[in-house]
């Protein structure tokens, strides 16, 4: 039968008030299998076949209520729906239940019940339910804090494949948080979810590889990993880039790269990035020297409380460096990197102290 005699078989099944046929001429519309493409006409046939109590045709409708897809936006009939799919036992339908009740999202937030829905469907072997369940359990989030657990089900889900949960248990593999520590473990998961394109553990990875962490060090694949995750966005990984190229480290020295990936950390507002930026143009290294520049990308480190540019700006601030000389802002952050164990700073307000 080809799909659109499968159609007209459908239809006049549906027509006849099969719960099934209407559902499947539901999808056979919505997705324009064979047929044009209708969200309308799939909507009213979902509903004829949810309305009868088929769990898939309540599922697929809580999904078109949710985003207003093919009809009026409409979250209270969305939890509706997913909720009478969910009861059937509708895996994917419990799964989208526990996050609305998680996030008050058509219905007043309820993590209890949230969480109920979630194991419902974790325990039915839902990968995404499982990390969902994972994360809560591990802080505590509508439900007894459990790392035990956690770990459990963050292990199922990754041993599915499911790329968040690697991580996750990665990161607890690698700290022990919850469970022995095991850094080859860690490394394992790492890569199997860096591997699947997740940039924090494309960062971690490439920090493992580059110190020997857990795996012999290889400061090629560091250097990989580390780029991989740079180029997506990540500022740290980006920061420990611009080390690399500025150092030779890994890689060929190229301080024009090395300058570029610290300024996109710096536009992220990582504060070593700044701390290095400011620096760069201090000195005069690969752009033009401007003592501006450098007070601003200084200051800004600072003021998230980096204690070796806490002392630096104290110094600008001191001797009118790209500012306005300042001896009460002097102080203040000399004090500043003192109190955080800076030994300079420290010594010299000790020198100060003394001199008064």
């Amino acid at each position: 039968m080809n799909d659109f005699k499968a159609f007209k078989f459908y239809k006049l099944a549906a027509d006849q008030v099969c719960a099934y046929a209407q559902w499947f001429l539901g999808k056979m519309l919505y997705s324009g299998d064979e047929v044009k493409e209708d969200r309308f006409e799939a909507f009213k046939y979902y509903k004829l076949s949810a309305d009868q109590g088929d769990g898939d045709a309540q599922f697929d409708l809580g999904g078109m209520l949710l985003i207003g897809d093919g009809v009026k936006e409409d979250h209270f009939e969305s939890f509706k729906y997913y909720k009478l799919a969910a009861d059937q036992g509708h895996v994917v339908a419990q799964c989208e239940l526990g996050l609305l009740l998680c996030f008050g999202i058509g219905v007043k937030e309820d993590r209890f019940e949230g969480f109920k829905y979630y194991k419902l469907a974790a325990d039915q072997g839902h990968k995404g339910a499982q990390w969902d369940l994972g994360n809560m359990l591990l802080t505590g989030d509508g439900v007894k804090q459990d790392k035990f657990e956690a770990f459990k089900y963050y292990k199922l889900a990754a041993d599915q494949g499911h790329k968040n949960a690697q991580w996750d248990l990665g990161d607890m593999l690698l700290t022990g948080d919850g469970v022995k520590q095991d850094k080859f473990e860690a490394f394992k998961y790492h890569k199997l979810a860096a591997d699947q394109g997740c940039v924090v553990a494309q960062c971690k990875l490439g920090v493992s590889l580059y110190s020997g962490d857990g795996v012999k060090e290889d400061r090629f694949e560091a250097f990989k990993y580390l780029k991989l995750s740079a180029d997506q966005g990540d500022a740290d990984a980006q920061c420990i880039l611009g080390d690399m190229f500025n150092d030779g480290d890994g890689v060929k020295e190229d301080r024009f790269e090395a300058f570029k990936y610290y300024k996109l950390a710096t536009d992220q507002g990582l504060a070593d990035a700044q701390f290095i930026l400011g620096i760069m143009y201090g000195n005069g290294e690969v752009v033009k020297q401007d003592k501006f520049e450098a007070f601003k990308y200084t200051k800004l480190a600072a003021d998230q409380g980096l204690a070796d540019a806490q002392f630096i700006l104290g110094v600008k601030y001191d001797g009118g460096e790209g500012v306005n000389q300042n001896e009460s802002e002097a102080f203040k952050y000399y004090k500043r990197a003192a109190e955080q164990g800076h030994e300079s700073a420290q010594e010299y307000l000790d020198m100060v102290l003394d001199d008064n």
